[in-house]
């Protein structure tokens, strides 16, 4: 049972996400996430950086990192991450509501200031690579 206050602590409740009033687009990502998870016979949630957001094109408009690695699947933990990582999406404004500027397996996504930083599995880098031999990438989106 030690792992008890990790699991607890690792979720939020589901209406955590609607609170925080985010897009429709993320709230609609989140909702095909919990859904597909309980279809694997999972219970759902999140921690509070499974969704982070920063001005990253410069159109002082919030964009958001949606990092599923933050994202927890009770009862079918390895559903949506493995080796290689885990699904993560950038999503930017625009005037007609967000798109996906990124979207891949990471096996770390965070945001260091207006840039997004993601380690990546070594198949993944420039030129690929073993596994083990991952690689950092920075993706920048302003002009």
């Amino acid at each position: 049972m030690k792992f008890l206050p990790l699991t607890m602590a690792l979720f939020l409740a589901a209406g955590a996400l609607a609170a925080q009033d985010l897009p429709p687009e993320i709230t609609a990502a989140t909702d095909a996430l919990m859904a597909e998870c309980r279809d694997v016979g999972g219970e759902p949630g999140y921690s509070a950086n499974y969704i982070t957001s920063a001005d990253l094109n410069g159109d002082g408009q919030p964009d958001y990192l949606q990092n599923v690695m933050e994202f927890g699947c009770a009862g079918a933990w390895s559903y949506f991450c493995g080796s290689a990582g885990c699904p993560a999406t950038i999503w930017l404004s625009t005037p007609n509501g967000l798109h996906r500027a990124w979207s891949g397996v990471a096996q770390e996504a965070r945001l260091e200031g207006v840039s997004v930083v993601l380690f990546l599995h070594g198949t993944f880098c420039n030129p690929p690579a073993a596994g083990v031999e991952g690689c950092e990438s920075t993706l920048t989106f302003t002009p």
